[in-house]
């Protein structure tokens, strides 16, 4: 598929139930995501940025990976999810209420003229819920605000850049890219596939 100004990637956390999230040990997702990693450094162009969300129980692991592959961490971006629904609960730990975006990149950002607290590397925004109407209805279980990502987006490309998101879930990162960016998405799973044709409005190749 060539090579990719930018990517944002929202892959398997191991930290859920759901079939596609659960892996054998700690030890062999790391495996697993340090293949992906691989994969998707190999497809980034000499100046990109690249976005790979993780959850907190990973993040010092995903680092240490990032750094044994070469790709250079400059933002440690904190989604703080504003709304959590009733009945999240623990019994021996706080409840976390945040998420990590590990940010790798080479290039200048395209930030907006206008200084605005969007630059911040603390992102909040409430999580996509099936009440909700709009861009931010839930479609798939582990949904990421569009708001969120219309600005890693707009923020790490420029006109004319390819993007791509390997684990397109939802199909939000392909909502929210400009059109005059060139956006590829990859998802093997075919309920969720349909549902991002649907949301885009494409047909079926």
């Amino acid at each position: 598929m060539g090579q990719f100004d930018l990517v944002v990637a929202d892959p398997p956390y191991n930290v859920t139930a759901y079939e596609w999230d659960d892996f054998s040990t700690p030890t062999a997702f790391l495996e697993e995501a340090a293949t992906w990693l691989e994969v998707i450094r190999d497809a980034l162009k000499p100046q990109f940025h690249f976005f790979w969300f993780c959850s907190p129980q990973y993040a010092a692991d995903m680092e240490m990976l990032f750094r044994q592959l070469r790709l250079p961490v400059v933002s440690r971006i904190v989604w703080s999810r504003r709304s959590m629904p009733m009945g999240s609960h623990a019994k021996n730990k706080f409840i976390d209420t945040w998420e990590m975006i590990l940010h790798a990149g080479t290039m200048p950002m395209n930030f907006s003229v206008e200084w605005t607290d969007a630059w911040f590397d603390v992102q909040t925004h409430a999580t996509p819920l099936t009440s909700y109407k709009g861009l931010d209805k839930r479609v798939h279980p582990t949904q990421k605000p569009a708001e969120l990502i219309r600005r890693l987006v707009e923020f790490g490309s420029f006109p004319g850049a390819r993007i791509l998101d390997p684990f397109a879930g939802s199909g939000v990162t392909g909502l929210m890219c400009p059109n005059d960016r060139e956006c590829i998405l990859i998802e093997n799973n075919a309920e969720y596939a349909k549902a991002i044709r649907t949301r885009l409005g494409i047909g079926r190749l």
